[in-house]
């Protein structure tokens, strides 16, 4: 929703809660106003059709002797009824009313009840106003009519009660809200918050160290072992990258160390190479040639002598060029 979208989770969290609450509160309660005006209705109904059952019950007598006077005094008995705005009997014709009763003293009652065609009996709710009609029977014939009007001016006044009881609970419903889901949302919402103020730790101080604490086994907990578990993996991989840069480092270093100690002293390098070539010289085996055959004219064996090769002439020259043994006298190393 766009409506939440700016907030934090906390407020997120608080207002899902109290929308929820407020939501349930006004559905029932307009549930329960729109019970309570139909009851209402029907209740109010049902006492006005009493009254009128028992004023035409009266008025029998006195609209079969044309009694005015007597049939004015039945009709007052509806001053029990505060909800009774006016009320007329009318004869058998219907032309003029036999008498009349308002509650406001001054009003013509027949110019405050004005029934609808076609409505001769029972009872109608209008837009402000109730109409009851009840027939006055003689000896299971029609005589005459009571028509009563009744105004909803109670039905309002319960309404305006019920509402400021409705707002009050709501106002008392909300505050209650309020203060549970500030103590529930924590319990949702500082777990998460704790993973992101790890994240922003290990973000800004790049400390794989940290590990973000776990409240429970929920979904949460699972998201904060979940975190931990890559802070660890992270960790494992910066200390062989570590180990790997140390090893290269002290490598290269030796590596440097010998190249500068052979561009300091050539002639030591190369002294070296010569001396393990002639080592693998000398490792060599040596080859065996025959003898000419001598002057041995007896026909005795014949001699042979072992002849080696020649030293390595470079060796001479790295020993100080000294008279190397099988070179002609005055002759020295090169």
């Amino acid at each position: 929703m766009r409506l939440l979208g700016g907030r934090t989770i906390g407020q997120k969290l608080t207002s899902i809660s109290i929308l929820s609450s407020v939501t349930a509160l006004v559905s029932a309660s307009i549930a329960f106003l729109a019970y309570d005006v139909l009851s209402f209705r029907e209740s109010m109904a049902r006492r006005i059709l009493s009254e009128a059952q028992i004023v035409s019950f009266n008025s029998v007598s006195p609209l079969l002797f044309n009694d005015a006077d007597a049939a004015t005094a039945t009709l007052g008995g509806l001053r029990g009824e505060p909800a009774v705005a006016a009320a007329v009997i009318f004869g058998q014709q219907g032309e003029r009313p036999l008498a009349s009763y308002t509650r406001d003293a001054g009003s013509a009652a027949t110019n405050l009840i004005t029934a609808p065609v076609g409505f001769t009996a029972g009872h109608l709710f209008l837009s402000d106003q109730l109409l009851v009609s009840e027939p006055i029977q003689f000896e299971k014939k029609t005589v005459g009519t009571l028509l009563i009007r009744a105004d909803l001016g109670e039905l309002r006044d319960r309404q305006r009660r019920y509402v400021g009881i409705v707002v009050a609970i709501l106002a008392g419903s909300f505050l209650l809200a309020i203060g549970i889901s500030r103590t529930i949302e924590k319990t949702i919402s500082r777990p998460i918050l704790n993973l992101a103020k790890t994240a922003r730790a290990v973000s800004a101080d790049k400390d794989y160290s940290v590990r973000a604490a776990s409240e429970g086994p929920d979904e949460i907990g699972s998201l904060v072992a979940t975190f931990n578990e890559m802070l660890d993996q992270i960790a494992r991989q910066n200390s062989d990258l570590e180990e790997a840069r140390t090893d290269l480092e002290r490598r290269v270093e030796a590596r440097t160390h010998d190249l500068a100690a052979e561009s300091s002293h050539p002639s030591a390098g190369r002294g070296a190479v010569r001396i393990r070539l002639n080592t693998e010289h000398n490792v060599r085996p040596r080859t065996t040639r025959p003898a000419r055959r001598g002057a041995h004219r007896g026909g005795g064996p014949a001699l042979s002598r072992h002849v080696s090769s020649p030293p390595d002439p470079g060796l001479c020259r790295d020993r100080g060029r000294l008279p190397c043994p099988g070179l002609p006298a005055g002759v020295r190393a090169a």
